[in-house]
């Protein structure tokens, strides 16, 4: 019998599916596998399985296939996919895995007791996206064109809905369908951002590292001059990490709008690497010209500098208080750091923090974030599923001994991030 190949990880990262191989590889459970041919046949359709592309990706692999498709997802593997070789043990993923497969079942035992499927909820969720998209591009034409200032306020909120909307889109979670999915997620590019860069921003850095001081992008926003996790360096500046803080948060759909460009033109993110073709370049450049256009020349030509500033803080400063407020509150308290030897399904858990778990209506509002735990957890489930199986997600984690957070509304899980940050900021925390 032949020794299986060593692949080592420099040589995956070579077949990101761009550049000179245009082969895309990957790393599951420690086997290198080539999903060229399999990518335009995905299921979930292309653009999320691309990101598995050049790296090891059992943790999406893992949380994006649920009990329901094991059996169609290990025909795949074994049919669709050409095996490569072994995948160096010092970079693969590991942990005990019976957290992970207990909860799976349970979960899925839930909602079939329950009558319910993964995609509950998506008639939902296309209905707003639709609405909120219509709306949006109905204010924006009476604050752009016509000058009606006091509408700006009310565009911010769309912009937090929408935000919220396309998170559920870029996860695949808002539709069964891959271009119902691909259509949501464009309302970030709707509101200045990019669901492009979004996509390894969020699944990539974050949900596969919550809370890595390495490697999650979501505690970097702001360094150095903000200090979000604890294990980052502090400065004498960071005293005032609380205030700041607050007052960076305003700039949260700004960032976005600049930082897309600069992510894209490094190809890199933390130190993870993104893929970019000539087609994500281009649909950058048309996404970010457009929102310029609407948002700043128009109301600059007819209204002038003053007016399109008032209109920008007015819209962009709600939004982002709205999206980056909601958040912020998850991940961004005291003692939510794992251990990285563990499994990714125990790191998911104690990383993130919940906020009135089963309440329908802060799900709705916080666009499913109330329930982040759940959320890492399974994060191609429809965010209506959430407060059916919250309360089997917390029973599992406490029966392995795992830290659930939970705080009983947004405001105790404010005051405890405001209390984090100030916390960050002080001189013992080193």
């Amino acid at each position: 019998m032949a020794v299986p190949r060593v692949i080592s990880r420099a040589e995956l990262e070579q077949h990101a599916g761009v550049g000179a191989t245009r082969t895309y590889w990957t790393a599951i459970h420690g086997k290198v596998y080539d999903f060229t041919d399999f990518v335009e046949k995905h299921p979930g359709g292309a653009k999320i399985i691309r990101l598995a592309a050049a790296r090891d990706s059992t943790i999406l692999f893992e949380s994006h296939h649920l009990e329901k498709s094991q059996t169609r997802v290990g025909v795949a593997l074994k049919n669709d996919l050409k095996y490569i070789g072994e995948y160096d043990p010092a970079e693969t993923e590991s942990g005990d895995p019976t957290f992970w497969t207990t909860l799976r079942k349970r979960v899925d035992d839930r909602l079939t007791s329950l009558g319910l499927s993964y995609h509950y909820g998506s008639r939902y969720i296309e209905v707003e996206s639709a609405v909120c998209a219509g709306l949006f591009l109905i204010l924006t034409y009476f604050v752009s064109f016509q000058g009606i200032l006091w509408l700006a306020p009310f565009m911010g909120f769309l912009a937090g809905r929408l935000g919220f909307l396309m998170h559920s889109g870029n996860h695949c979670s808002s539709s069964k369908t891959p271009t119902d999915n691909h259509l949501i997620a464009l309302c970030m590019n709707l509101i200045g951002g990019s669901s492009f860069i979004w996509r390894y921003q969020h699944q990539v850095t974050h949900h596969m590292y919550p809370n890595d001081p390495t490697r999650d992008k979501d505690v970097h926003s702001g360094k150095p001059i903000l200090r979000l996790h604890s294990q980052h360096d502090r400065h004498f500046w960071h005293r005032f990490n609380l205030p700041a803080t607050a007052a960076m948060m305003s700039g949260f759909l700004f960032k976005w709008f600049v930082s897309d460009v600069f992510h894209t033109i490094r190809g890199k993110m933390v130190g993870i690497s993104i893929h970019v073709s000539l087609a994500d370049v281009i649909g950058l450049i048309l996404t970010k010209a457009q929102w310029f256009v609407l948002h700043v020349a128009i109301p600059y030509y007819y209204f002038g500098a003053r007016y399109t500033a008032e209109s920008l803080v007015l819209f962009m400063g709600v939004g982002a208080y709205y999206l980056g407020g909601t958040f912020i509150v998850n991940h961004i308290q005291d003692d939510l750091i794992s251990d990285p030897k563990d499994h990714w399904a125990k790191r998911q858990v104690v990383a993130s923090s919940n906020w009135s778990s089963r309440s329908f209506f802060s799900n709705w509002v916080s666009g499913g974030l109330n329930h982040q735990i759940e959320h890492h957890l399974f994060p191609s489930m429809n965010i209506y599923c959430y407060p059916y199986i919250q309360d089997v997600v917390e029973t599992t984690a406490k029966e392995f001994g795992i830290s659930y957070r939970t705080y009983p509304s947004f405001g105790a899980a404010l005051q405890s991030t405001c209390k984090y940050l100030y916390k960050l900021g002080m001189k013992y925390i080193d």
